[in-house]
């Protein structure tokens, strides 16, 4: 069993933090494997007093089973992100591992809403590829998957120049790629450049996932072929533009309860040849394919 996957994407706010969650609950329900989300680096992040406050069912039902998190209510500050990706978490469903911590599942949390790298040098931190490693080694021991949702794109600096990139991270974390295109205007040149850049650094891919950004896009089905024609990976799914109400119950762990309209389940049915017209959210990802598809023998050999 692949230890879990990296999913980056091709710019910033396409989608990781969603596709990351559903990926999440998928894996869970529909392979029955315990799942942890990860997030090594978040800039923007609030007092998790204010992220409780925004959503307290969420942190009341994980101060319920996770005492760590009632006592960082009160000190701590987190990217909505990890709030997501810990709602998403099959380990988090039941009676919390008394060694799982908030440190763990994201180890580099910073307020400023800016590059990762700008805001480690305004207070003088250095990110430690070690110390994420060491991070996910820890959360690898609880849980049979652990998805670990990356900032940003795959270039996005995480110091001074020499010092690394986003890329240098999975390299370090010995993880294979996901990459999220965030199907809107421009993304056939960003997604190719970015699988380009994926494969110059020699990084294994197991596919590329695609999330709609704008539903009313021109010549929207036509964009989505021509990156199933121009990408060297298969798609693994494709995730409607959700409503308010279905995010929320993505981002509360409930993707299975999101009935797709009709429209939505058309447009994720062109990623999914044996199921084209998905029910549920919960079906949107082809979690058999990308399980198929795990390196058989490390992360050295490119696929």
């Amino acid at each position: 069993m692949t230890p879990g996957w990296f999913v980056t994407g091709t710019d910033t706010g396409i989608g990781k933090s969603t596709v990351s969650c559903l990926l999440l609950q998928s894996l869970h329900r529909q392979a029955g494997l315990k799942t942890l989300g990860m997030k090594p680096v978040a800039t923007g992040a609030v007092p998790i007093a204010a992220l409780s406050a925004r959503d307290s069912a969420t942190s009341q039902a994980l101060a319920a089973r996770w005492p760590e998190w009632a006592l960082a209510c009160a000190a701590h500050s987190v990217h909505e992100d990890v709030l997501h990706l810990l709602s998403g978490s099959s380990v988090l469903l039941e009676a919390v591992p008394e060694d799982l911590t908030l440190d763990s599942i994201n180890p580099y949390a910073f307020l400023p809403a800016i590059a990762p790298h700008l805001a480690a040098r305004a207070v003088g931190v250095t990110l430690e590829f070690s110390r994420v490693a060491q991070a996910l080694a820890r959360l690898q021991a609880l849980a049979e998957v652990v998805v670990v949702e990356g900032a940003g794109g795959l270039r996005v600096p995480l110091g001074a120049p020499g010092m690394g990139e986003m890329a240098d991270l999975c390299r370090c974390l010995q993880l294979p790629l996901l990459l999220v295109v965030g199907i809107r205007l421009g993304c056939i040149n960003h997604a190719l450049l970015t699988l380009e850049s994926i494969r110059a650094r020699g990084l294994v891919v197991t596919g590329w996932i695609g999330n709609m950004l704008d539903a009313r896009q021109a010549a929207l089905q036509e964009t989505f072929h021509t990156l199933q024609e121009r990408l060297t990976v298969p798609c693994l799914g494709l995730v409607p533009e959700l409503d308010g109400t279905q995010r929320a119950a993505l981002y509360a762990g409930a993707a299975q309860e999101v009935v797709l309209k009709a429209g939505q389940a058309g447009c994720a049915g062109w990623a999914l040849g044996a199921n084209p017209t998905p029910r549920t959210l919960l079906e949107v990802l082809d979690i058999q394919a990308m399980l198929a598809r795990q390196p058989a023998e490390g992360l050295r050999t490119q696929v």
